[in-house]
């Protein structure tokens, strides 16, 4: 037996990204990017009006009220052709450019109009909500890399683009063979001794989940002939997957009866606990996984081995399943020479951080508990029973793989802080503390009084806090000064008495990251600020 990542990296090792094609974008979702999407114009074009308003000289609004002559008007997609000066305004609509001579918007609520005479309420400085040219992206910009799976908000930010077609991967076209006398479709009659097909099934949809092409192409009965034929069958797809027949029965006939067509069998066997018989080799020319009968252990090589042959057939850069930790509730037995994926489901604790809980049963024949479950837990061979390696405070922890349960928001999702105002009241004082607070050489360390908080919500196993804030923070600093750290200091002891599982703080700005702070967080000492990153 190998050891479960001398497996993946053979397998990976002996296939390539597949060619190229283009896509239109009413077809573009889902699939990835072979060649960067590169902006064929700028946007905005020009300076345009992030609101409905008046487009003014800020030098005539400086003082107010004042009362300017109204020269005409600019609707979206209509712009005004003329040139403001001094003392005029034109009446502007969100999106259309700025007129010629106006550097500034003042909005309808702070303006009163009477005939072609407006009077400006309140003063607007230059820039005033004007969208710079250029503001969200310039032609040339390369805003999606090769390698990319598109969501449909990139294929809106295509059209944006002016990027009617796309240089994609093609989809890998996966053949699926589920051999054995002793099954049948799902709907027909069950003779005896007989159970219903479910591995070709799932192991479809998990293709076309993870980007490929599936092609069922039937259950090969227990007969070479029969076997071969089906198997032949498979040689233009991109790969051949197996399902039964792996193991070493006198009617497990795949390695012997495909032998005599040509597959070459690069291992068989692997070090783990379920999906041992799994074997992997070349049918001719095409690559071919063989996968164990039991279904728990089928849809669990597919995570292992399969989703990063399909990711790397695709050109993505992750081709190993995501690894997450979390707290262990229950007991575990010392594991042995194995390594042992464990059904579990997952939870948020007490404290905001993940619960891991195994399923007591793990026999691989269980479909009822895999689709139940959110993660596999992760044991090494010989891993001692987990009470045996608790970490200070008696927390045992464990690792976990996870796969199509990740949209569901439980797994490595972002999740708003908790709808509590006293607490957003109190985030917001100390943010207001940072606002225009003290300042040194060796700092530059502000909040502007106009920067907002944006949105609180936490991340992975609840251990760091993210704080987005409005474009207006600035945050420059070499060093970090001591009345700078004690402000931070404040907020990060607020999360810490309501949040035990917080020991990080990242900053973004307009969801950007721009710093992180960690430390200790206990709410009845001084923060001791341990790292500027």
């Amino acid at each position: 037996m190998i050891p479960v990542s001398e497996a993946r990296g053979r397998i990976l090792a002996a296939i390539a990204p597949l060619g190229t094609e283009q896509v239109s974008l009413a077809q573009a979702a889902g699939r990835t990017l072979a060649a960067d999407a590169v902006a064929r114009l700028t946007q905005p074009p020009k300076a345009v009006s992030a609101m409905d308003g008046y487009a003014v000289r800020a030098d005539d609004v400086g003082k107010v009220p004042v009362t300017l002559k109204v020269i005409g008007a600019a609707p979206a997609g209509r712009p005004f052709a003329g040139t403001v000066a001094a003392g005029q305004a034109v009446r502007i609509f969100t999106g259309a450019p700025l007129p010629e001579g106006t550097d500034a918007i003042v909005i309808q609520e702070d303006t009163s109009a009477a005939g072609d005479a407006v009077t400006i309420k309140e003063a607007a400085p230059h820039g005033h909500y004007v969208r710079k040219a250029g503001l969200d992206f310039k032609q040339g910009d390369a805003l999606l890399h090769a390698g990319r799976v598109l969501t449909p908000r990139d294929v809106g930010l295509c059209a944006a683009m002016n990027v009617p077609w796309l240089t994609v991967r093609r989809k890998p076209r996966i053949a699926i063979l589920a051999t054995g006398d002793e099954i049948v479709q799902p709907g027909e009659a069950l003779g005896p001794g007989q159970i219903v097909s479910s591995n070709s099934w799932a192991l479809a949809a998990f293709v076309d989940a993870n980007g490929g092409e599936a092609i069922n192409i039937g259950i090969a009965p227990d007969e070479k002939a029969t076997l071969k034929t089906m198997a032949e069958s498979a040689r233009g797809a991109d790969l051949l997957v197996t399902t039964g027949g792996a193991s070493v029965g006198d009617h497990d006939l795949v390695q012997s009866a495909l032998g005599e067509i040509g597959l070459s069998l690069d291992f068989w066997k692997i070090a783990m606990r379920p999906g041992k018989p799994l074997m992997f080799g070349k049918l001719g020319t095409t690559p071919l996984l063989g996968l164990p009968g039991n279904p728990v252990s089928s849809m669990v090589c597919s995570l292992l081995f399969l989703a990063p042959m399909l990711a790397k057939f695709l050109g993505r850069p992750e081709t190993e399943p995501r690894r997450i930790t979390a707290r262990l509730a229950g007991d575990l037995k010392a594991n042995d020479l194995r390594e042992d994926y464990l059904r579990t489901t997952l939870s948020r604790g007490a404290e905001g951080g993940l619960v891991a809980n195994p399923f007591r049963a793990q026999d691989s024949s269980m479909m009822a508990t895999l689709a139940k479950a959110d993660g596999l837990i992760v044991r090494a061979p010989h891993a001692p029973a987990p009470d045996s390696e608790l970490r200070p405070g008696g927390v045992r922890t464990v690792t976990l793989y996870f796969g199509d349960r990740e949209a569901s928001g439980l797994v490595a999702e972002r999740r708003d802080l908790p709808d509590d105002p006293a607490l957003g009241r109190r985030i917001e004082a100390v943010v207001g503390a940072l606002a225009g607070g003290p300042q040194d050489d060796e700092a530059v360390a502000v909040l502007p009084r106009t920067a907002r908080l944006r949105r609180a919500f936490f991340d992975g196993d609840g251990s760091t806090v993210f704080l987005d804030f409005e474009a207006g923070l600035v945050q420059d600093h070499p060093g970090g000064s001591t009345a700078e750290h004690q402000t931070w200091g404040a907020l990060l002891r607020t999360l810490g008495a309501n949040f035990p599982s917080v020991r990080r703080v990242q900053i973004l700005v307009e969801g950007e990251p721009i710093d992180s702070i960690a430390g200790h967080f206990d709410a009845s000492q001084p923060v001791d600020v341990a790292t500027w990153q």
